[in-house]
């Protein structure tokens, strides 16, 4: 960091991700003092993780994945400090996002998991979409994670903001709350990305389904 002055700091990305998956990346032949040295090299990032423009969690991110949020990230905004929001669905069996600003838990509305005709379609899906939000808790949630926005926002100086939206599996419910909380986010005027963590496009060999 030295060298580095006020007005002059490079466009930032940081990627973090939970101890328990450094771990695993770290493999089996990992030395015994490999915790000392994780929490020391983390401890000495500590002034570039608070002046970072963007923080992504690749905790449960595929590579290829990262790619495609890191290319949707409108930098010319983060940069100028214009405000953005993401929008991400998730599992909470495979963990909470790292990098949430504020979190959504979606799990008590009915889940289209345990319909026949809908359980394997993904929540981007018409039908499945109609089947939760026409549910009076769905609309009722997607009120709460908007006001949640809007309240850390409003008179904020920061450039992005991320409210996490989760449920069982990450396939249904929280697809189709995070859509339209992002549809209605953008109706006011706000810059929006959405992000599914669970939900990989059919052609990827490493799709992934997650359970109800």
């Amino acid at each position: 960091l030295e060298g580095v002055r006020d007005g002059n700091w490079p466009r930032t990305l940081r990627t973090v991700a939970s101890a328990d998956i450094c771990h695993l990346r770290a493999g089996a032949d990992a030395p015994q003092s490999w915790w000392t040295s994780w929490t020391v090299a983390v401890d000495r990032q500590r002034a570039a993780r608070l002046r970072a423009h963007l923080v992504l969690d690749t905790s449960r991110t595929a590579d290829h994945q990262l790619a495609a949020r890191v290319r949707s990230v409108d930098w010319e905004k983060v940069l100028t400090r214009g405000q953005m929001v993401i929008v991400e669905a998730f599992s909470f069996a495979r963990g909470v996002p790292l990098d949430l600003d504020c979190c959504l838990d979606v799990r008590p509305l009915r889940n289209p998991f345990w319909e026949p005709h809908l359980r394997e379609l993904p929540g981007t899906d018409q039908a499945v979409r109609e089947f939760v939000l026409s549910q009076t808790m769905a609309d009722s949630l997607i009120a709460i994670g908007e006001g949640l926005v809007r309240a850390q926002l409003e008179g904020a100086e920061r450039p992005w903001l991320r409210l996490a939206v989760g449920c069982t599996g990450g396939f249904h419910r929280s697809v189709a709350v995070a859509d339209e909380l992002a549809r209605r986010l953008r109706a006011g005027g706000g810059d929006v990305l959405v992000w599914h963590r669970e939900l990989w496009p059919p052609t990827d060999p490493g799709k992934s389904r997650s359970g109800p």
